[in-house]
């Protein structure tokens, strides 16, 4: 459980101010947005041309469906390496993969999503673990990484970052995100304490904009991605602060284009964890959310995922 004391005692892990340390796959400085840019694809396939296709390429680079390329390598062609890589994409959100760009497809390319990738290609072997989700015909594909916290980590302290682009004040935040931080701790062996001292803190979360604290993946504005968080031991979750937030139902229920605050920590937090994505749009760790929606509780495939990764801590 969460408590509000800080354990100012314990020996902690010193963090770095910036995140110039990308875990996982990163492929260089990035951003996208998505939106009607890729509405104008619909339709393509292999051996078409379009001039926003480099920007479908790198996009698909990011997320871990298509292999690394340099800017000057990538081409306005539709090429079988991308028609390979939309292919993977589909099967990843159990669409129809013809790896042609159908609606479906292009639909959902655009929805605003974590900034994580899906798919991470330069780990050492590790070990997986299948999850069969109930009433579901998909299942979850966890990679269960070399970098986990360790046993002695399992008590972790986080820190929130005041700045003036919070969109709401601290005090109003601080019960959403604990509550969120609650829900994680219920079904895993941590326990998370809030500490007002950034510095002995092993998790970092703070609202951003654009280029911030020397992020190798910036945002690139309201119709970007909504959060992205590190894997351990970086500890680092930052927030799109040019998005829309609401931080109760009321608000998002009442807000048009909103984003839930504690529905997306949720998420990220699973990252800070060491859990990558899931393929089951039910789960938290699914990548995308839709506006004015509200997930706040832990999916089954999202706890046997976190119980998969800490049970093997013995091995």
């Amino acid at each position: 459980m969460v408590s509000t004391l800080s354990f100012i005692a314990i020996l902690v892990l010193l963090v770095q101010t910036n995140c110039m340390e990308w875990a996982y796959g990163h492929n260089g400085n990035f951003h996208y947005q998505a939106g009607a840019e890729f509405l104008q694809l619909s339709g393509y396939r292999i051996g078409q041309s379009h001039e926003v296709l480099p920007s479908l390429k790198r996009y698909l680079q990011h997320f871990g469906y298509l292999d690394t390329v340099a800017d000057t390598g990538i081409s306005r062609v539709f090429d079988e390496d991308l028609e390979a890589a939309v292919k993977n994409y589909q099967l990843f959100f159990s669409l129809n993969a013809t790896g042609i760009l159908d609606t479906a497809t292009v639909h959902q390319l655009i929805q605003p999503r974590c900034g994580v990738p899906d798919i991470i290609k330069d780990l050492a072997p590790a070990k997986f673990h299948r999850i069969n989700v109930t009433r579901n015909s998909s299942s979850s594909h966890y990679s269960l990484r070399n970098k986990r916290w360790p046993p002695s980590s399992m008590r972790l302290l986080y820190n929130i970052s005041e700045n003036e682009h919070m969109p709401f004040p601290i005090a109003d935040l601080r019960p959403v995100v604990r509550e969120a931080f609650e829900t994680w701790a219920l079904y895993s062996p941590f326990d998370f304490t809030e500490t007002s001292i950034d510095r002995i803190a092993q998790l970092h979360i703070g609202f951003y904009k654009r280029q911030h604290l020397n992020c190798p993946i910036p945002f690139a504005g309201p119709n970007d991605m909504l959060a992205h968080a590190f894997y351990p031991p970086s500890g680092k979750l930052h927030i799109n602060a040019d998005i829309i937030w609401a931080i109760n139902p009321e608000i998002l229920r009442n807000t048009e284009n909103s984003y839930d605050v504690q529905s997306v920590a949720l998420h990220e937090i699973g990252h800070l964890l060491g859990l990558g994505h899931s393929t089951v749009p039910e789960a938290i760790m699914y990548p995308s959310l839709d506006s004015q929606t509200r997930k706040v509780d832990l999916h089954g495939d999202d706890i046997a995922g976190i119980n998969a990764m800490y049970d093997v801590l013995a091995d």
